[in-house]
Parts: C-alpha cells; sequence; structure tokens
C-alpha cells in the first residue's frame, strides 16, 4: 500500500493527507496509516477503523466516511471535524497543525483543562461558544 497521494483526491482526501504530512509526533517520522488505525483502536471511546480504510480515505478512494470515523480521525489529529469540510484560509489550518503538535501526548484531563480555559477566554472576550 503506498502513502503517495492519488492525483486528484476530494477535499476531505486534501485535508487528511495534508494532516499526515504536517502532523508529526515530537522527534519521530510521519504517522502512517496503521499508526492512525492502532492508536484510534486502542482508545476505550474509539470506534474499529482499519488502516486499509485511512488509507482509501487519504487517496480519495472512499469519500464518505462515517461520522464516527470523522470524529475519531479529528480528535486524533487534534483539529475540529469541520476541519474536513470547511474552507479555511492557510492560517487557520497552520493554527490547526500546530495545536496538533503542542498536545500530543498530553492526558485527556490536560486537553479537557486546556478546553476550558479557552472557553473562559471566549466567554471573557465575548465571543460564542466553540
Amino acid at each position: 500500500m503506498s502513502d503517495t497521494p492519488s492525483s486528484s483526491p476530494g477535499l476531505f482526501a486534501e485535508r487528511l493527507e495534508h494532516l499526515f504530512q504536517t502532523v508529526t509526533p515530537p522527534g519521530k517520522k510521519r504517522y502512517s496509516s496503521q499508526d492512525v488505525a492502532d492508536a484510534i483502536g486502542a482508545t476505550t471511546e474509539g470506534p474499529s477503523i482499519a488502516a486499509s480504510y485511512i488509507h482509501s480515505l487519504r487517496k480519495g478512494a472512499k469519500d464518505n466516511p462515517t461520522y464516527k470515523h470523522i470524529i475519531a480521525l479529528a480528535k486524533f489529529f487534534g483539529v475540529h471535524p469541520s476541519y474536513f469540510f470547511e474552507e479555511p484560509d492557510a492560517a487557520a489550518a497552520d493554527e490547526a497543525r500546530d495545536r496538533a503538535i503542542r498536545t500530543d501526548g498530553l492526558s485527556e484531563e490536560a486537553l479537557n483543562a486546556i478546553r476550558t480555559m479557552v472557553e473562559s477566554a471566549r466567554t471573557l472576550q465575548g465571543l460564542p461558544p466553540s
């Protein structure tokens, strides 16, 4: 199975492949489809997902993932599920990537604390909840 992008993937495939190319664990090689499938499957709330299915999503051979798979992939890479569908500007994509890299390895408890702080800051700024 090759990890080379197809010539004309859809938006979901492009976004997913972008995450694979830019979100890298510190000091390690890029994630493979198998790495991601194993990590998602290892979580108690994660759905079962095959590396071959992730590979097909990355290359655009499959283009209609289930909601639970979208959520699991977004959670793994540290992006909001809408990342796969909306047209964010380059700065927003870079911010999402940087946030994912900085939170890699943090416990769920630490991530929840960060989410709480962000929501508090949004409230202080008069912004709606994210």
